[in-house]
């Protein structure tokens, strides 16, 4: 039993023992939706300029998702940017200001990990924790962001196949024409 042992564990293994019966249960749409609000209110709170997609199984219709993953971008961030003004930051603090983010796994500058928890439903029984994952993406690669981060995997293999068809080179950052040497960016 890994709790005789929990002083040996990382601070990601004792999270993850911790709420390990919850992070095995998958997340209802409608619990999804209640999430989602949660996170678009807060961050709209703090700038209504920040833009804030949940994307994966959730943006692709699922009627269940294994976690919660949020892409978020700011005019002011782009790929020429220097640093991110703690832009991720600010929301992080926001929503553990609103104890709708309970845990922190790893946390940069462009990504959050970390558990999150619905407010307790009526009754007065508590939603179980689950998983959250939020991005920072440059404002000029964040629609290639969304894309790539809705998936599914077998999607994105085949997007870039096509995109190569096409001549042109697609990922998670942006899509280019593919110059005559047959690589992306060389003319």
């Amino acid at each position: 039993d890994l709790r005789k042992i929990e002083h040996k564990l990382t601070h990601h293994q004792r999270i993850g023992l911790k709420y390990f019966e919850d992070f095995e249960k998958r997340i209802p749409r409608e619990e999804m939706l209640q999430m989602q609000e949660i996170v678009l209110r807060e961050v709209e709170k703090l700038d209504p300029n920040y833009i804030a997609t949940v994307c994966g199984s959730f943006r692709r219709g699922a009627e269940s998702s294994g976690d919660m993953d949020v892409l978020l971008t700011h005019p002011s961030f782009t790929s020429e940017s220097s640093k991110q003004s703690k832009l991720l930051h600010k929301v992080v603090e926001q929503l553990e200001k609103v104890h709708f983010i309970t845990d922190m796994l790893s946390k940069g500058d462009t990504k959050f990990m970390g558990v999150c928890q619905l407010p307790d439903k009526e009754d007065g029984t508590a939603y179980p924790h689950r998983r959250i994952d939020i991005r920072l993406i440059p404002k000029d690669q964040y629609y290639c962001g969304v894309l790539y981060f809705t998936g599914s995997d077998i999607f994105n293999k085949n997007m870039r196949a096509h995109a190569l068809e096409m001549g042109f080179t697609i990922n998670e950052y942006t899509i280019r024409r593919l110059g005559v040497t047959g690589q992306s960016g060389f003319a």
